[in-house]
């Protein structure tokens, strides 16, 4: 699906026009990963749940196929490792951590389900803390746990690049996600964006 954004902003905690994302607007298609260079922390976190139909916007909209029903945004949108919202506890092993996400994904979260994923990810300690996993091994096990949400067709990532590790890791990551036709946005710092060269690339505007 088509995520199209026109002219968003978020309004600050005083209500007085202030701004925690000025106005941005860009078009995320299917198969692709777009790049929203942001200012890091709280931005990006506004960011992310405005995209996601979680907070009101002070103005613009955020379109998914032709709806702007937040309802709609919640159900196909999944927000992935958003800072003290989806992002998982630090201090969890790495078994909890996808045993949590793949039964809210829905999916068996039994011993041999989550063996088998992190199989796949090459994670052999399974106690491992999830903060001593390495940046772009959890950043891909946290966009495949996504891509088996039900009804998921948009994914957004959210500042990848806060856990340090190579931005291209993450990047590569995002991509093969967007090549299961998955519509993928990660946000990021205007630093890391410059580094990957994303073939798409967006800008917040700037917050009053």
């Amino acid at each position: 699906m088509r995520l199209t954004v026109d002219t968003l902003s978020v309004p600050g905690p005083s209500g007085r026009g202030d701004l925690l994302v000025g106005p941005t607007s860009f078009v995320a298609e299917p198969g692709e990963v777009t790049v929203v260079a942001s200012d890091p922390g709280v931005p990006i976190t506004a960011l992310a749940l405005a995209l996601g139909g979680a907070v009101t916007l002070a103005a613009g909209s955020v379109d998914l196929w032709g709806s702007t029903d937040p309802r709609v945004l919640q159900k196909h949108v999944a927000l992935v490792d958003v800072e003290g919202i989806t992002a998982p506890e630090d201090a969890l092993s790495v078994r909890a951590v996808v045993q949590e996400q793949l039964a809210l994904a829905r999916q068996g979260s039994r011993r041999r389900d989550v063996q088998r994923l992190l199989d796949a990810h090459d994670v052999r300690d399974h106690s491992l803390r999830w903060d001593h996993v390495p940046a772009g091994t959890r950043t891909d096990i946290l966009l495949e746990l996504a891509t088996r949400r039900p009804a998921t067709q948009v994914i957004v990532l959210a500042g990848p690049d806060r856990h340090g590790g190579e931005a291209r890791d993450w990047y590569a990551a995002a991509q093969r996600t967007a090549a299961d036709v998955f519509t993928v946005v990660v946000l990021c710092s205007a630093d890391s964006a410059t580094h990957i060269h994303a073939s798409h690339t967006a800008r917040t505007g700037a917050a009053a």
